[in-house]
């Protein structure tokens, strides 16, 4: 649903602000669709959590999969 409404919302190298992070989906999907995004997350667990998902995400679109 995150990826939908980045396509729908945001236009093309957009940014995305999302001010309850969480684990970071709606930063996952700004940079799916070639936007960017600012993320807010008080809870440092949940900001370790998110960091590494964008980390892992980004290294498998630069390596195409």
């Amino acid at each position: 649903m995150a990826d939908w409404w980045t396509r729908y919302i945001v236009p093309p190298g957009g940014v995305v602000l999302d001010p309850f992070f969480g684990v970071g989906t709606m930063g996952i999907a700004a940079k799916k669709n070639g936007g960017y995004f600012v993320g807010i997350e008080k809870e440092p667990h949940y900001a370790e959590i998110a960091e590494e998902r964008i980390a892992k995400e980004t290294a498998q679109m630069v390596m195409g999969l």
